[in-house]
């Protein structure tokens, strides 16, 4: 069972939750290999970067030997700009400039050997209590798996929709499309994790791990709302074998508190989960 983080989360962003630490990217790769994790969720921002290689699709190489080197896997990518540019959007040509967006960024992440994409379909990319949207959404979900054929990709969707939703927008959709659990988000949103862990099952192709208060707000794992002994009950009732990505605050020092949340997570697997092998 695979742990990572996402990228950006072990140097200082300056405030912003959600950053790729341009020139310290390579670094951050070294931190996680001392850190003992697994793999460094890859991550697009939510606009174009000139130093991110996922954008530009300039020092790949760099990025693929820097994994390499610290022993990391290219496992997980997740493209944070359809949220700010959704890919259900009435504008036609905004919805076809964000789209081809995308299948630039997962071209590039399948050269990093990337195999997981995470497609958030929150904020203003939301998708709920909208039918017509969610026609789209699969809509475009089909577009993409015949422009990314074969089955070495895989798309995990993270929304705010309910699960009877959720089913609507994934029916027929086949195997290689699935859900990216966020137990934070999940949790704010209303729903009950270790139920809904239940109730999607194999559906479930990766999990970020994420704790917030009732504000709303990202915080130290085990410090909001979360009652993550429940969720890990859940994933053990589903044999849960995937991925997992600290998607965390970063506290005031951010190797300390990853630190904090590795060592947390994995007490998690070790009670919940490989003593259920």
């Amino acid at each position: 069972m695979s742990i990572g983080i996402i990228q950006g989360r072990l140097t200082p962003s300056h405030g912003i939750i959600q950053k790729f630490p341009d020139k310290q990217w390579l670094e951050e790769f070294s931190i996680a290999k001392k850190l003992g994790l697994d793999y460094v969720e890859l991550l697009a921002d939510a606009s174009f970067n000139k130093e991110n290689p996922l954008w530009t699709g300039e020092k790949l190489n760099g990025v693929q030997q820097g994994l390499i080197q610290n022993g990391l896997i290219p496992y997980s990518l997740c493209v944070d700009h359809i949220m700010s540019r959704p890919l259900t959007v009435g504008d036609l040509s905004e919805q076809e400039k964000s789209y081809q967006d995308l299948i630039t960024i997962i071209k590039h992440g399948s050269l990093c050997g990337v195999t997981h994409f995470i497609l958030p379909f929150l904020e203003g990319a939301s998708l709920k209590d909208n039918k017509e949207m969610i026609v789209r959404g699969r809509d475009v979900l089909f577009r993409l798996l015949k422009d990314i054929p074969g089955h070495s990709s895989f798309f995990c969707i993270e929304t705010d929709l309910s699960m009877e939703e959720h089913e609507e927008l994934l029916q027929e959709l086949g195997d290689q499309i699935g859900i990216c659990y966020d137990t934070g988000n999940r949790n704010y949103f209303g729903y009950v994790p270790s139920e809904e862990i239940i109730y999607f099952g194999a559906r479930i192709f990766h999990i970020h791990i994420k704790d917030k208060n009732k504000d709303g707000k990202n915080v130290l794992l085990g410090e909001g709302l979360v009652d993550f002994d429940a969720v890990f009950k859940s994933l053990a009732t589903i044999h849960y074998k995937n991925a997992f990505t600290l998607e965390t605050n970063r506290g005031d020092n951010e190797v300390d508190t990853a630190k904090r949340h590795l060592i947390f997570l994995k007490d998690l697997i070790t009670n919940y989960l490989i003593s259920k092998d």
